[in-house]
């Protein structure tokens, strides 16, 4: 429980951090004057005043502020370094740089772990569907085995592609259903690779004629997958 409060404040904090830096960095190269730069909310548990702006850190960690100058009302109009001084379309600019900054974040996470997956991803598909951008394979997996069935008896696991079945490539869960199914009472030859070590192997079963009630021919539940 404790490491879970720690770990929230530490993620809302980076996030309260790039959404302040966006409005701080954004009225700084307007020309607005930043008063005070705080994460957290007070009492301040440590200041410093560097050039023109006062940089905190408060005690309650559930948010944080970026104080500028002449942002409360109209009498500080004629100041060119205040923000109500500036045109509506610069204090636009600023308001938004947080929102700005957060969605940069998420941009820069999502292609991290994307990249740190060789910039592969895998969705399950609910309806056949091409994905606009980049190359796409579809497959089917096994989503899970029926206990003492004749798939996991041949040793078929939950998460397996099922890539090929005597030889001939499936696209798609429907393929392979058709394919078992017209093959009840023969011996057939499964082609599948395992999703997490990569590594490829053939199977060999037997599709069951009259299978139990509520299991397929030989015993797994598949979903369709792109890549």
């Amino acid at each position: 429980m404790i490491l879970a409060i720690v770990v929230f404040i530490l993620i809302l904090g980076v996030l309260v951090f790039v959404h302040e830096f966006g409005h701080f960095i954004l009225a700084k190269k307007l020309g607005v004057k930043v008063e005070e730069f705080g994460i957290g909310f007070p009492p301040t548990i440590w200041k410093r005043k560097i050039g023109e702006t006062i940089y905190s850190i408060n005690i309650i960690p559930l948010g944080g502020f970026t104080k500028l100058y002449g942002e409360e009302g109209k009498k500080h109009l004629k100041d060119p370094k205040s923000f109500v001084s500036k045109a509506p379309s610069k204090r636009a600019i600023i308001v938004l740089g947080g929102v700005a900054m957060n969605f940069l974040l998420a941009v820069i996470i999502f292609y991290f772990l994307l990249g740190s997956s060789g910039f592969q991803s895998q969705l399950p598909l609910i309806f056949d569907y091409r994905f606009p951008v980049g190359s796409q394979q579809n497959f089917s997996t096994v989503l899970a085995v029926a206990e003492n069935s004749p798939a996991q008896i041949a040793g078929l696991e939950a998460e397996d592609i099922v890539a090929r079945g005597n030889g001939t490539e499936f696209k798609n869960s429907t393929q392979v259903i058709k394919f078992i199914d017209k093959n009840r009472g023969e011996e057939i030859v499964l082609t599948i690779k395992k999703l997490s070590t990569n590594q490829i192997k053939e199977i060999k079963v037997i599709p069951r004629l009259n299978p139990p009630e509520g299991q397929g021919a030989i015993g797994i539940a598949l979903r369709d997958v792109a890549q």
